[in-house]
């Protein structure tokens, strides 16, 4: 799942939620995001919702943000991507995504 920046709000809360009920069902599930702007994500998605802090990725500085998340999907063999973009998906995609 993409989410370009982690903050605090309910969005965060429901990314987790989803992410946790989808590990509890087989599914293998990571976070992908462009960068954090407050702690409080991490309590949310993590403390409250149970999400694996270990199973978010955050992209390094500098470079393209469709590079990156393109990259981890190939490198985690993504079947899809829930992507909540900002923009629309990128033209070369390496799975389907939503």
């Amino acid at each position: 799942m993409y989410y370009p920046i982690l903050a605090g709000g309910g969005c965060e809360k429901r990314l987790g939620e989803l992410g946790r009920w989808l590990l509890d069902h087989g599914d293998d599930v990571w976070i992908l995001a462009a960068g954090v702007h407050t702690d409080v994500a991490f309590s949310l998605i993590c403390g409250q919702a149970g999400f694996p802090l270990q199973r978010i990725r955050f992209m390094p500085p500098g470079g393209r943000v469709e590079d990156f998340v393109a990259m981890q999907c190939d490198a985690l063999g993504a079947d899809i991507l829930d992507c909540q973009w900002c923009d629309g998906l990128p033209e070369k995609f390496p799975c389907a995504a939503v």
